[in-house]
């Protein structure tokens, strides 16, 4: 069969947090866009996962909105009953001991799962989903994109907003040697969901300084019911890079026995469900700007700017759309 091409003003690669704000805000500008996305569903590492009927994230665990232009667009999110405030503050545990935070910033969370937001804001626009781009060029002025099985977008411009290292291996040669994104370095997530019977904390979410475990959050919480038993742990950093090429359900049995050492003994009978490794979970030292031009009609946005976190990657998305020079 013969390749098709579509022609955009703008093709966005990703169709994660920043990748659906740019689409966005570009569509409101009036440009052609389209998003490509590699994956099945949207909102990348806003992961939900539906389990016996509940939808269980194991991605990003909240967000906050601190910035004017967020909070606005959070409100709107809160008015349609996407996302609600989880809390205002996280204790933290260490060495058995569990520290009760100082009211603070709001917390928000989705009561139908984080993708909530990406589904939202993908209505309305063109995403080419399970199309994982194997090759770029340019032609007569023209960014092409093509999968590897035919299927070929071109466009004036580009933004890639999928994780530094991706985007640097499909653009290597438009990238300079010293552009700092190459020096960007990303922690890597090593997650288990488990299904814990009669368990009910005084905790929601509880942050840990464990050698295993940076994290643990009783998922019923968010939910608009409190019937799901289900608890999301995230391995530490170090034990999710030790463990990264390892199966990631031998690894979550490993995190098991780390969270009845934190929890108690109500996790050492736990059934884990379902098993995850986010490779490029959080960049560990982010750009201090919203946005970068990697090359004429290309640019790269993302969670890698500003404070590494979802509110950050929104707004990074949304400057570079305003950024096009089309």
């Amino acid at each position: 069969m013969k390749p098709t091409e579509d022609s955009h003003d703008l093709m966005v690669i990703g169709a994660g947090v920043a990748g659906l704000s740019a689409a966005v805000r570009a569509t409101e500008l009036g440009l052609r866009v389209a998003v490509v996305e590699k994956s099945r569903g949207v909102g990348g590492r806003a992961a939900t996962r539906r389990i016996s009927g509940f939808p269980v994230d194991h991605g990003a665990q909240f967000f906050t909105a601190r910035e004017p232009l967020f909070q606005t667009k959070v409100q709107g999110w809160v008015e349609r009953g996407l996302c609600r405030v989880w809390s205002h503050g996280i204790p933290t545990w260490e060495n058995g001991v569990i520290t009760e935070p100082q009211e603070g910033h709001p917390r928000f969370a989705c009561p139908e799962g984080m993708t909530a937001l990406a589904k939202h804001e993908s209505q309305g626009l063109t995403v080419f989903r399970e199309s994982a781009i194997s090759e770029c060029r340019k032609e007569d002025g023209l960014w092409i994109l093509q999968t590897k099985e035919g299927q070929m977008w071109s466009a004036k411009e580009i933004l890639s907003t999928a994780p530094a290292p991706q985007t640097i291996a499909l653009f290597d040669q438009w990238v300079r040697d010293d552009d700092p994104i190459r020096a960007l370095s990303y922690a890597a997530c090593v997650c288990g969901i488990f299904e814990v019977a009669g368990f009910f904390p005084a905790w929601k979410g509880l942050a840990t300084h464990h050698r295993d475990v940076s994290w643990m959050a009783w998922d019923a919480t968010r939910r608009q019911t409190q019937d799901s038993p289900f608890f999301v742990v995230h391995g530490s950093p170090e034990f999710s890079r030790s463990h990264l090429e390892n199966a990631p359900a031998a690894s979550a049995q490993i995190l098991q026995a780390a969270a009845t050492e934190i929890a108690g003994e109500a996790f050492a009978s736990a059934t884990l469900v379902h098993a995850q490794r986010w490779r490029y979970a959080r960049v560990e030292n982010p750009l201090p700007q919203t946005h970068r031009t990697l090359a004429e009609n290309l640019r790269f946005a993302g969670d890698a700017f500003l404070h590494a976190n979802l509110e950050s990657a929104w707004l990074s998305g949304r400057a570079a759309a305003e950024d096009l020079a089309i």
